[in-house]
């Protein structure tokens, strides 16, 4: 006689989708200011101080740029038709930073750029990777 555990369900509990939104972002978040504190320590111990400003200032302002699109996109659902027109303002501060905050980069020195470019770049792979990873695990569940 066969046992009835095996013919149990294996099917999780349904998560709430509120849960799984801040585990996402915080795998997101830690994702990318780890890699961008790794590549930081390697450029510090390659005694390039410009490229690890660059590369520990570049995670942080990607993540915060990621954070900031995705709270825009929640306003824009949220309010329907007003939200077209915050989205646009917030929108068009978001991009004017984005310019300040390289000129800056640049400022320093064009290896601080590029760094600040990688960790763009890094923060990238981090969400593609996470998307992957989130895709794969609902079709599975």
């Amino acid at each position: 006689m066969t046992s009835p555990a095996l013919h149990r369900s294996r099917e999780r509990p349904a998560r709430d989708p509120a849960e799984i939104q801040r585990r996402w972002m915080s795998f997101i978040g830690v994702g990318t200011l780890t890699g961008g504190l790794v590549l930081s320590l390697a450029a510090l111990l390659l005694q390039k101080i410009d490229l690890t400003i660059g590369l520990s200032l570049g995670a942080i302002f990607a993540y915060l740029n990621f954070n900031g699109l995705k709270n825009l996109t929640e306003k824009v659902v949220k309010q329907a038709e007003k939200g077209q027109s915050v989205f646009w303002f917030w929108n068009l501060v978001r991009w004017v930073l984005f310019a300040l905050v390289s000129g800056i980069f640049i400022w320093v020195s064009p290896a601080c750029l590029l760094g600040a470019v990688v960790s763009y770049m890094l923060s990238l792979l981090v969400l593609g990777w996470a998307g992957y990873r989130w895709a794969t695990q609902s079709k599975t569940s």
